[in-house]
Parts: C-alpha cells; structure tokens; sequence
C-alpha cells in the first residue's frame, strides 16, 4: 500500500489517497502511514505548519431552494406527526 498527499498549486493538501501502487506526478506526494497531514502545506519540497484558511459556504438559488423545500416537508411531516 503506498500514500500520498495530493496537493494544489498552493501545496496545500486535498486529498489523502492509499493507493495499491506507485505514482510519480509532481502533486502527489509520498509520505508514511503514520504521518499527520493536519494543519500542513507543502513548500519547496518540505512540509510546514499552516493555519487553513475557513472555506466560506455559497449556495447557489437552486442549492437555497432545495434546502428550503426540504425544511418545508419536514416541517409538515412533524406537523402530521404531532395530529396523528
């Protein structure tokens, strides 16, 4: 089993991957089984402590009405719950 961290252009990880063979590309990046990943970015090819920035939630009109439209079923369901 071999490991990587798939890195950005900014070497930052997004993904950790344990794949069944080897690979050679310049985002993946090889590292132990029990190396820690958290809070680490990967700058001229060494890993260094970075505080991630918070990723900011958009939601599109449709993701916003799906949501709402979710709520209102379940809001009826309890509706018909507490009837019944």
């Amino acid at each position: 089993m071999f490991r990587y961290a798939q890195i950005n252009e900014e070497g930052i990880v997004v993904s950790d991957s344990y794949l069944s063979g080897e690979v050679i590309a310049k985002n993946m990046i090889a590292i132990a089984e029990d190396f820690d990943l958290n809070n680490k970015k990967y700058v001229d090819g060494k890993w260094v402590e970075c505080t991630p920035e918070p990723i900011a939630q958009v939601l599109t009109e449709q993701e916003k009405t799906a949501l709402e439209t979710a709520l209102n079923i379940e809001y009826l369901v309890c509706l018909a719950d507490m009837e019944g």
